[in-house]
């Protein structure tokens, strides 16, 4: 399973490698210099990385809820869709290293023998008040799962 060093290893080198294509891209209409290069590395790695720690920051491997929604297909396509989204130049450089990051992040737990769910690991059954052979209820057993009114 990836730890907090090949979360952050994997972010780097992908961070990289778009640092590389979006300068490449670039130098077909104007001249990229080495120092622009290293600028770019030097702002926009760390930005990844950090994205790359986000999911277990929020998330981490002691919650129970551990890969729920943030290590989820779902959010990654939504990451996917706002990082299209993004326009601005300054924002670009933000917002779409620390995605990318992320993006990283579910890659790797998506190898692993766990994987990442499609949506939550919770299963709505489980979220649901059921009745016990006796015929009370019993409630849920997730915190801030709606109770059923009796």
């Amino acid at each position: 399973m990836p730890n907090r060093d090949t979360h952050m290893q994997i972010a780097a080198a992908t961070e990289v490698v778009a640092v590389m294509i979006d300068l490449n891209e670039k130098q077909k209409y104007s001249y990229v210099s080495p120092v622009e290069y290293f600028a770019h590395l030097l702002m926009r790695v760390p930005i990844a990385m950090l994205g790359g720690l986000a999911a277990d920051m929020i998330e981490p491997a002691d919650n129970p809820h551990h890969r729920d929604f943030f290590h989820s297909v779902v959010c990654a396509g939504l990451t996917v869709a706002a990082m299209n989204k993004i326009d601005d130049p300054g924002l670009s450089n933000i917002a779409k290293p620390f995605m990318r990051g992320h993006l990283s992040h579910i890659a790797a737990d998506a190898f692993t023998p766990m994987g990442v769910p499609f949506l939550t690991r919770q299963k709505v059954e489980e979220l649901k008040p059921r009745k016990r052979a006796s015929g009370r209820i019993k409630e849920p057993k997730y915190p801030g799962a709606i109770p059923h009114k009796h």
